[in-house]
């Protein structure tokens, strides 16, 4: 991976009923943002594999944006981000209640 390459922004732990690992996304949710966050995605799998973090797993993958979102193919988006396991762009989380919730498929 070449150095200094794009990545989620944050990789948060948390631990309470269970524990969950979430990816955090801090973008800007555009048409031309999505092939982006796919990409960081990627990247960051990545980094965690080129540092041999075979325990790390990331169980969820979340955008937040920084503003609006603004993507004009939702129902494509949506299936594109959804085929790489990230959630459609959300202006909120609640990262308490993330390890409350059952186990996504």
């Amino acid at each position: 991976m070449q150095r200094g390459a794009p990545t989620f922004d944050y990789v948060v732990g948390l631990h309470s009923a269970r524990e969950v690992v979430a990816a955090l996304e801090v973008h800007s949710a555009a048409s031309s943002h999505v092939d982006k966050i796919v990409e960081k995605k990627k990247r960051t799998e990545q980094f965690l594999a080129d540092h041999n973090c075979v325990r790390c797993r990331i169980d969820r993958w979340i955008w937040l944006p920084t503003g609006v979102v603004a993507i004009r193919t939702p129902i494509p988006a949506r299936i594109f981000l959804a085929d790489n396991d990230i959630e459609w762009p959300v202006s909120h989380v609640d990262l308490r209640a993330l390890a409350d919730e059952p186990p996504r498929p």
